[in-house]
């Protein structure tokens, strides 16, 4: 996917994949790498913004500017 310019693809499915073991399993010890929500959250605000990028770079700039918006005033 990354020869076909998708960047990052590999960092983008790991986060998603450490948030959703987090989604299914909550923050108990040993079944997650979060230790609170709030970094739960953080993780999850920075895959949005990778993935905003993402639709940026397929020229959806004005969609992508929308959910950034949204985004920054949570």
């Amino acid at each position: 996917m990354e020869e076909l310019g998708y960047a990052d693809i590999i960092g983008i499915n790991s986060l998603a994949l450490k948030l959703h073991v987090y989604a299914y399993n909550g923050i108990y010890k040993g079944a997650s790498d979060y230790a609170d929500r709030k970094d739960a959250i953080e993780d999850l605000k920075i895959l949005i913004r990778k993935m905003i990028k993402m639709l940026a770079s397929l020229g959806k700039d004005k969609e992508a500017k929308d959910i950034l918006d949204r985004l920054n005033e949570v």
